[in-house]
């Protein structure tokens, strides 16, 4: 709770929210815990709407058909063939295939670059869960304590005042493109390197994304939300939030390494790249028919082993 003393709160909430900051320490700290929480209870609550995921996957919005175009980019994006190390990218055959399908895609976990660690039997058996709401879980994988936080013990999601986006822990977050997954919500493989900086190295050697079926799923359309509050800081390619993706819906998946942001010339960098290895599925519940077509489709576009640089023209942080 205490990451929220620097967002942003609601206007309504300012007040309330600039006199819990200027509260003493000395004073807090002799507080009885039950008091203490009640106030980073409410200090959380300046900064982050409680969402009921409500809304079903398939009454969730899908992309705008030009790919360059404001506000969110079509589900089906594929590189243009011909390109090479910066990507030029183009709608693909199914640009409604979102509304078609209702398949996320999501990277979760990974393998170890030396060590016994390796995500992939634990999310094949438990699916995508909201570490908010497995806290002995986030302890493990983000070294966040949540156990005492109230949304542990609900489904309620959380979207924040100054983002319009959804607090990550507190839902499953799928992009409605493969190509959106590849973006968040960290832009590193080694991400989690204990000691080190985000691009330091770290000890995954590729991390897992996921092909997820999310049709008959309720959530939060956090895309469609910071359309309608006119956020300049857009989802672009398609985010919808579950308070959690359960392994039978997981259809299958391949490895990719992350690299972070490409140098773009400014004192700003944009944009982001990666690399997948394989870029083929490995399935775990084949969808067969059109569905599987598809996914394979999006997925051959990108050759294995090559690193892609996505211009900042369509980058989430930028516009």
């Amino acid at each position: 709770m205490l990451e929220t003393a620097l967002r942003e709160p609601s206007g309504g909430y300012a007040e309330h929210h600039a006199s819990c900051l200027s509260f003493p320490i000395r004073i807090f700290n002799l507080m009885r815990k039950q008091d203490q929480l009640v106030m980073l209870e409410n200090l959380w609550g300046d900064c982050y709407k409680k969402v009921s995921p409500s809304q079903i996957a398939a009454e969730m919005m899908d992309g705008e058909l030009g790919v360059a175009g404001d506000k969110s980019l079509p589900s089906s994006i594929r590189r243009r063939d011909g390109t090479g190390f910066f990507a030029i990218l183009e709608a693909g055959p199914r640009p409604r295939a979102w509304k078609d399908f209702q398949i996320g895609f999501r990277i979760d976990g990974g393998k170890a670059r030396a060590g016994s660690r390796d995500d992939l039997g634990r999310v094949s058996k438990e699916g995508m869960v909201a570490l908010q709401k497995k806290p002995d879980l986030a302890l493990q994988v983000v070294k966040k304590f949540y156990h005492e936080h109230p949304c542990c013990q609900t489904t309620d999601l959380y979207i924040g005042y100054q983002n319009r986006d959804l607090y990550n822990e507190s839902g499953t977050c799928v992009a409605r493109s493969l190509l959106g997954a590849t973006a968040f919500p960290y832009r590193y493989t080694e991400n989690n390197a204990d000691g080190g900086p985000a691009d330091g190295g770290g000890e995954l050697a590729f991390q897992y994304l996921f092909a997820v079926d999310c049709s008959g799923a309720k959530g939060v359309d956090t895309e469609k939300t910071q359309v309608e509050m006119g956020n300049n800081s857009l989802w672009r390619p398609g985010e919808k939030a579950f308070a959690g993706l359960g392994a039978e819906r997981l259809l299958g998946w391949t490895r990719i390494v992350r690299k972070g942001q490409p140098p773009s010339g400014t004192p700003q960098p944009t944009g982001w790249s990666f690399m997948f290895l394989d870029s083929k599925w490995t399935w775990l519940k084949a969808p067969g028919g059109e569905r599987q077509a598809f996914l394979e489709g999006e997925l051959a576009t990108w050759e294995p082993n090559k690193t892609y640089n996505i211009s900042y023209a369509y980058d989430f942080q930028t516009n």
